[in-house]
């Protein structure tokens, strides 16, 4: 089953050392992607999940949680 870790990137991280944290988790998991969040007061984040093993349905939902076989 696929389940993710969650890596937060601070807003202050700069271009490159973003790409090479993703980069980075390229290597080792299955796939990975970049979310945008944005609070109720217009603040944008952006996080990594990087995926153990191949997803299947619910898993690209808002409501998706790491540790969850998906």
């Amino acid at each position: 089953m696929a389940r993710y870790a969650r890596v937060q990137i601070p807003q202050e991280t700069p271009a490159q050392t973003r790409w090479e944290m993703i980069r980075d988790k390229l290597v080792t998991n299955q796939s990975v992607e970049v979310v945008k969040i944005q609070d109720s007061e217009g603040t944008i984040t952006f996080e990594l999940r990087a995926w153990t093993g191949v997803r299947h349905d619910g898993s690209n939902g808002p409501d998706a949680m790491p540790g969850n076989d998906y």
